[in-house]
């Protein structure tokens, strides 16, 4: 089957404004042979826009045969909902757990669910790091299945560091205290070796593999700012024009 994806995020390239006045009359044509789009929007929490991108799904999948919507949610969180999905554990609902809460909420987001249960080629995924319900469930379990199927292993006593760190995110034992920060960037070296010895490599490897990086990545983050040391944007030469970009944790919402 061919895939063609929509990619729902927060961007400032369109606004509601235009979605609603041009919704109904716009050519989606030029999108025929595309295999990516984008749908953004100014704001989050704007319904006018979602209920818009919602009618234009629908056209693009009727269309030009679009059937994978990536929403700016968790990896992890929307692969697992899919795999609990498609072997029939869960209903479709099971949506409502993966995806933030700024779609779930709305009216059109369970129009977006009703259409996807009729359409069974139709995928929702997700590409944040920001992981939520789904990932506290499920995550260190398929990381001990997949590490011994490959007869690799790990410690009760790393379980339990990932489970307070990257599952329910206690950083402040690590805000002031060097030895037990630099401890536990050693642990997350030691997993992340083992990972890279799995020598299977499918999908749900490289989903387990890359959601630890990202998890990592965001405790980082949240990490660095509660310790007030300097947080870089992805492209700090562009937003910035060329400054250095210091950013605290008073700074950010």
């Amino acid at each position: 089957m061919k895939l063609k994806t929509l990619v729902l995020f927060l961007s400032l390239l369109i606004s509601s404004s235009v979605l609603q006045s041009q919704q109904k009359s716009i050519d989606l044509s030029p999108l025929e042979n595309s295999k990516i789009v984008l749908l953004g929007e100014q704001t989050h929490y704007d319904g006018a826009t979602f209920d818009a991108k919602v009618d234009i799904i629908k056209k693009l999948h009727q269309e030009f045969g679009f059937n994978i919507i990536v929403f700016e949610s968790g990896l992890y969180d929307n692969y697992k909902a899919y795999q609990l999905y498609q072997s029939n554990k869960e209903d479709i609902s099971i949506y409502n757990q993966s995806v933030f809460p700024i779609w779930t909420e709305t009216t059109a987001f369970k129009t977006l669910l009703d259409y996807i249960s009729k359409h069974s080629e139709m995928k929702i995924l997700g590409f944040d790091n920001q992981e939520s319900f789904l990932f506290k469930d499920y995550f260190i379990p398929d990381l001990k299945t997949l590490l011994d199927e490959n007869g690799l292993s790990l410690s009760d006593e790393i379980y339990t560091i990932i489970e307070k760190t990257l599952i329910y995110r206690d950083i402040d034992i690590y805000v002031n205290n060097k030895t037990d920060s630099l401890a536990l960037y050693k642990t997350f070296k030691t997993i992340d070796y083992q990972l890279s010895k799995v020598k299977t490599k499918t999908l749900d490897s490289e989903i387990i593999k890359q959601t630890f990086k990202g998890v990592v990545s965001d405790f980082d983050t949240s990490l660095k700012l509660a310790q007030k040391e300097k947080v870089y944007l992805q492209n700090p030469e562009r937003q910035t024009n060329g400054k250095e970009l210091n950013l605290s944790a008073t700074t950010i919402s």
